[in-house]
């Protein structure tokens, strides 16, 4: 995971850009999270909030880098 990628989106997200990640695990399992903040980049891999489009919902969430077999951001 380029770490140095994240640290370059957390710029553009700073300045009011509404980020949707997708995130691909080690396990098959695809992710597709819309209107992501607070993107944060970890010694161990990155978090972020994301509000869920049916509930409404706004949760935190954490990836640790060991899991993901890659991304996409949008």
């Amino acid at each position: 995971m380029g770490k140095h990628l994240l640290q370059g989106l957390i710029q553009h997200e700073r300045s009011d850009f509404i980020l949707e990640i997708i995130v691909f695990t080690n396990t098959g399992k695809t992710y597709n999270f819309k209107n992501v903040t607070n993107l944060i980049p970890t010694t161990q891999g990155f978090e972020f909030d994301y509000t869920g489009i049916a509930t409404g919902v706004t949760r935190h969430t954490v990836f640790n880098y060991t899991s993901v077999a890659g991304y996409a951001i949008a």
